[in-house]
C-alpha cells in the first residue's frame, strides 16, 4: 500500500507533469516500476538534466545533443562540475497517460463506459457509470488537480451540470475539505479518494481494498430504494450499445428474488427475452 499511496501522491503534486525518467523514479519512488506502463514518451527531449556530479553544484545541467550518439549535460556553475555523458533515452519525457489509468480505474470498479463526450474542468474526466441495479445509473468522475481550490471549482462546477448524484474521485483525500463533502452529500453525491480504495492487483492494473458495495455503502442508502418500501428489483444488466437484444435472444440475466438491488451476491442465469 506505501508504493501505491506514493504513486497517488505523485501525480496529484504535479498534474500534468512531463519528466524524463529519473525525475519520475524520485517522485513515485518504489511505485514507479509498477507505474511505468500508465507513463507514455511525449515526443519531446528535456533540455536541461539534474546534476549528478558527487559534490557538485547540483544546478541543472544544459543537455547539448552533438549527435544522436553524442549528448552531454553541460554546466555553467563557478564549481566547474564535469559534463554528464548522456544516451536520448536519459532525456526523453514521460507524462501520465490518463486514457489507460481511466480505463484500469474503470475496469477495477466495474464502471460501464456509456461513451459520454462532455466538456468538463481541466484535469477531469467522466469514467463511465456505476450501475447497482436496474433502473439506476450514477455518473463516475475522475479529477486530478494540485491544490484545494482547483478541486473545489472541478466539484461546484459538476455540481452545476448534473442534476443527478454522481461520484467524484481524486487520486487522494489532501485538497478535499469538509465543506465541499457537505455540498456533495447534499445533492445525494459522494467523494472518494482512490489512495482509500485502490491498490495493485499484482500485474499492470487495480483491485479493489473491499467489495464495491462496502465502498459505497452511504451513497447506495442515500440513493436506491429501500427494501422495506419497495419490492425486490432484479438485476438487469445493460448491454454496452444500450439496446435491448431482438426477440428470441438469450441475455444473461441475474435474479435474486430474496435480494433488494442493493445485495451483491446474486445468481446469474439465462432468461429468454420474447
Amino acid at each position: 500500500m506505501g508504493g501505491m499511496s506514493k504513486f497517488w501522491q505523485g501525480i496529484e503534486e504535479a498534474p500534468g507533469l512531463s519528466a524524463m525518467e529519473i525525475t519520475w523514479r524520485e517522485r513515485l519512488g518504489d511505485a514507479y516500476e509498477w507505474a511505468q506502463p500508465f507513463l507514455r514518451p511525449t515526443g519531446e527531449l528535456a533540455s536541461s538534466y539534474p546534476c549528478m556530479v558527487n559534490m557538485g553544484c547540483g544546478l541543472p545541467h544544459h543537455v547539448v545533443i552533438h549527435s544522436p550518439d553524442h549528448i552531454i549535460g553541460a554546466c555553467a556553475c563557478e564549481l566547474g562540475c564535469e559534463r554528464i555523458r548522456l544516451k536520448r533515452s536519459d532525456i526523453v519525457l514521460y507524462e501520465l497517460d490518463r486514457v489507460k489509468l481511466d480505463k484500469g480505474i474503470a475496469a477495477a470498479m466495474g464502471l460501464q463506459r456509456d461513451g459520454d463526450e462532455i466538456h468538463l474542468p481541466r484535469g477531469t474526466a467522466r469514467l463511465g457509470t456505476h450501475s447497482p441495479c436496474a433502473g439506476f445509473r450514477f455518473p463516475v468522475y475522475l479529477t486530478v488537480q494540485s491544490d484545494r481550490e482547483g478541486l473545489a471549482h472541478t466539484v461546484n462546477d459538476v455540481l452545476a451540470r448534473d442534476t443527478t448524484p454522481f461520484i467524484m474521485m481524486a487520486p487522494t483525500r489532501g485538497f478535499a475539505s469538509s465543506d465541499m463533502e457537505a455540498r456533495l452529500a447534499a445533492r445525494g453525491a459522494t467523494f472518494l479518494a482512490l489512495d482509500e480504495i485502490l491498490h495493485t492487483n499484482g500485474g499492470v492494473g487495480f483491485q479493489l481494498t473491499r467489495p464495491l458495495d462496502q465502498v459505497l455503502t452511504q451513497f447506495h442508502a442515500a440513493n436506491l430504494p429501500d427494501r422495506d418500501e419497495t419490492p425486490a428489483l432484479p438485476f438487469f444488466p445493460t448491454p454496452p450499445d444500450g439496446h435491448l437484444p431482438a426477440p428470441g435472444a438469450l441475455l444473461p440475466v441475474a435474479f435474486d428474488l430474496s435480494l433488494d438491488c442493493r445485495s451483491v451476491p446474486r445468481l446469474a442465469h439465462l432468461a429468454q427475452i420474447h
